[in-house]
């Protein structure tokens, strides 16, 4: 995450980044900052106040500019929890996120997009790491793979917890991920049948393969993609073709 700075830093630096002004995006982008209750019109900017979607989106590191008022400072307003300092470089103070979860990673539960938003427009961000959001449809076909999140007792939305949900997600994380020009690939070790999530906005130019075998692609929080997967030590390889483009 680059923060507080020239637009497109990450990409400046040849590194991904959520901070972005760019308008020629999948439409499913929209979806997933309408879900989160983001503002979405030529670019992704969201606020730190949605301190959630940064693990949900895997970031690790978050460069904040030194010229400005900085996140940390006690001036500019709470702290992110789980962001600890790590260094300062070329004019940038660098945090590491504690609560950071590598790219696919799995969940207990699953939620339709009407309940994560009943919790409060403000709390969705923490509901997308205690449950996966599908559709109405999805929820009945891999409710078997994924129950109903119904919780006991309201949930707790404290840092505590935070970082409880992250480091569930992180339990089952990928322990590989790899992209280049045509897709990504992640390898995976499954305790249990369930769907993967991989936070790469959901377009009908992708297809996905579980081990050599052909995949359906699930729409998932939003606007980002899923594939179900056996137990077991898996291959996922995602593959991008432009429709109609040949």
């Amino acid at each position: 995450d680059t923060y507080n700075d020239v637009d497109n830093t990450g990409m400046f630096l040849g590194i991904p980044s959520i901070q972005a002004f760019h308008s020629i995006v999948p439409a499913s982008v929209s979806e997933f900052y309408e879900l989160a209750g983001v503002e979405r019109g030529v670019a992704s900017r969201p606020e730190t106040s949605q301190y959630g979607l940064r693990s949900l989106l895997s970031v690790r590191w978050f460069f904040d500019y030194e010229g400005d008022d900085n996140v940390f400072m006690e001036a500019y307003g709470p702290s992110m929890p789980g962001f600890v300092y790590h260094s300062n470089q070329d004019q940038y103070l660098i945090y590491e996120n504690e609560n950071y979860i590598p790219m696919g990673f799995t969940y207990d539960y699953a939620m339709s997009a009407e309940d994560a938003k009943a919790y409060g427009q403000e709390h969705v961000h923490q509901m997308l790491l205690k449950a996966m959001v599908l559709s109405d449809g999805d929820l009945e076909k891999y409710a078997d793979l994924l129950p109903s999140y119904l919780p006991a007792t309201d949930p707790l939305f404290t840092d505590e917890e935070l970082a409880e949900d992250c480091a569930a997600r992180r339990r089952t994380a990928a322990y590989d991920f790899e992209y280049d020009t045509k897709g990504f690939t992640a390898r995976i070790n499954l305790e249990r049948d369930n769907l993967v999530f991989f936070s790469v906005p959901y377009d009908s130019g992708w297809t996905a393969r579980v081990d050599g075998k052909s995949v359906p692609i699930v729409k998932a929080n939003g606007g980002m993609m899923a594939v179900p997967a056996q137990a077991g030590s898996r291959t996922i390889t995602f593959t991008y073709e432009t429709p109609g483009l040949v």
